[in-house]
């Protein structure tokens, strides 16, 4: 076995010419930038993981980074930082207009799928979109086995899916070298980038593939891509493994023809605010917004009065805000109704929703507590007895919850009668929301859920699967920053 880093330093290449022509003084223009590799990785963030592979191997030199959830001010703070590009400092700033990126105007794109969310639905509309290149040279202090003498990296304010049908597929008709495929990793997708979503169709249909991609095990690579045989996967605390794949068998780059596609939703530029928009041509359908869809959900258990359902410190052994507070209930019971609607199990979610409600009330930290569940089961049930009264709980249905409350951190026998479906929704509804772990060990592992529609075959995501991640992913990006304690209806208030 291998690691990443030593494999691709197979694949070195020279500093491309074009970074010698601006360190001489010569005028470059964003074209020059595309003409050698490029590693792209849409929905950054602050990861440096990419950079760092590229670069260390000296197999890519070129860096475009996009993500439409990082405002300028904020990344310039970041790469202020003394160590925010370990190792490096940067000897030239070069500053783009859309015009340099795409001289010959916006490509329409038609495509036969819907996004799983509104593509605006998480974008400030007040932010202004922005794309620079830095050019990076290594410290004095620094040896080569830092990494190349120069590296540049491009920042883009924009939609990683439009961005790659705009630039690769069709402005310069070529793909990627190396490519970090990672779904919801950092919050706010509105469609899926790996197997099954708007990307995959892009890619699939245009046969504009990257000839590596470093996927995170928490996303579905693509068709056709298998795994480098002999190369580690990469580890670390803050971020999902990511494993090395390739076309098969490995191809290198070539240039990609124009793809034909045809239907309802067009991508295109928007020169104002948002960078990236989709419309609607020519048939018109509307898109639910994710409050809507979980107010239908709810409505659909039977949860009509949202003030039944308050959480209130004095409800909690510990009301210290932390991973297990009231938002992290409110999302857990969210996710119930939202399974339950996909299940159409209205009473079964209802039970599950109440399970969600008290399941880590008793919790006496934040941290490793297994017996929160029999204690809540226990300890929190007398104290919502109206409210089990108000929603005409039979004996056996406060078993049920009671049940799947105590289970839902422990398997010992709980004492109550059990109702399978019930637990498992319970179960799988607070394992969404695991997304807020999404750079420790503790994130989401789709195997560990228990619903049959939830599994996986062959690695390929059922289509409720992917959906119901895109939903609680996206209730988690709208009120992780809320205040603790919010009446239920306020807390939905916040969702888009």
């Amino acid at each position: 076995m291998t690691d990443v880093i030593t494999y691709l330093s197979n694949y070195r290449e020279d500093t491309p010419e074009w970074i010698d022509r601006y360190l001489r003084g010569e005028q470059i223009t964003f074209s020059d930038i595309m003409s050698s590799r490029v590693g792209y990785y849409p929905g950054s963030g602050y990861d440096g993981t990419l950079m760092k592979i590229g670069n260390k191997s000296r197999s890519v030199h070129s860096f475009l980074y996009v993500d439409y959830l990082i405002s300028r001010s904020d990344l310039e703070e970041h790469i202020a930082q003394p160590k925010s590009i370990l190792g490096y400092h940067s000897v030239g700033k070069i500053e783009w207009t859309e015009a340099d990126l795409l001289p010959n105007g916006q490509y329409p794109l038609t495509i036969n799928k819907k996004p799983k969310l509104d593509p605006n639905k998480f974008v400030d509309p007040h932010e202004k979109p922005y794309c620079f290149t830095l050019i990076m040279e290594r410290d004095g202090d620094q040896n080569k086995e830092r990494g190349a003498k120069h590296f540049a990296i491009t920042f883009l304010f924009a939609d990683g899916i439009a961005t790659y049908y705009q630039l690769f597929v069709r402005e310069y008709a070529k793909a990627p070298w190396l490519f970090l495929l990672q779904d919801h990793g950092f919050g706010c997708n509105y469609d899926s980038f790996g197997r099954g979503g708007i990307l995959d169709e892009i890619i699939q249909t245009s046969q504009c593939r990257p000839t590596f991609v470093l996927c995170a095990d928490n996303t579905f690579i693509w068709k056709d891509f298998q795994k480098v045989p002999c190369v580690e996967s990469l580890c670390d605390y803050f971020h999902n493994p990511r494993t090395l794949y390739a076309m098969s068998p490995l191809r290198h780059e070539k240039p990609v023809g124009q793809p034909t596609l045809t239907s309802q939703t067009s991508v295109i530029l928007n020169n104002k605010n948002t960078v990236y928009k989709m419309t609607n041509q020519p048939l018109q359908f509307h898109q639910p917004s994710l409050r809507e869809t979980i107010v239908d959900a709810l409505a659909f258990i039977g949860v009509q009065d949202y003030s039944d359902f308050d959480l209130k410190k004095e409800f909690f052994n510990n009301p210290e805000r932390g991973i297990h507070d009231a938002r992290h209930l409110y999302r857990v019971m969210i996710a119930a109704a939202l399974i339950a609607k996909r299940l159409n199990e209205p009473r079964r979610g209802l039970l599950a929703f109440c399970g969600a409600f008290i399941h880590d009330q008793a919790r006496n930290h934040n941290g490793d507590d297994p017996g929160h569940g029999p204690r809540a089961a226990q300890t929190k049930w007398e104290m919502h007895h109206a409210l089990w009264e108000k929603y005409q709980l039979t004996p056996d249905e406060q078993e049920y919850v009671r049940s799947a409350v105590s289970l839902h951190c422990s398997r010992h026998d709980c004492g109550f009668k059990v109702d399978p479906l019930v637990r498992q929704i319970l179960h799988d509804a607070d394992s969404f929301d695991r997304c807020r772990f999404y750079h420790t060990a503790d994130r989401l592992d789709w195997n560990l859920l228990t619903l049959p529609q939830l599994k996986c075959t062959d690695d390929h995501p059922s289509p409720l699967l992917r959906t119901l991640i895109g939903e609680t992913e996206a209730v988690w990006c709208f009120t992780k920053d809320l205040p603790s304690f919010l009446p239920f209806r306020d807390f939905l208030q916040n969702i888009r």
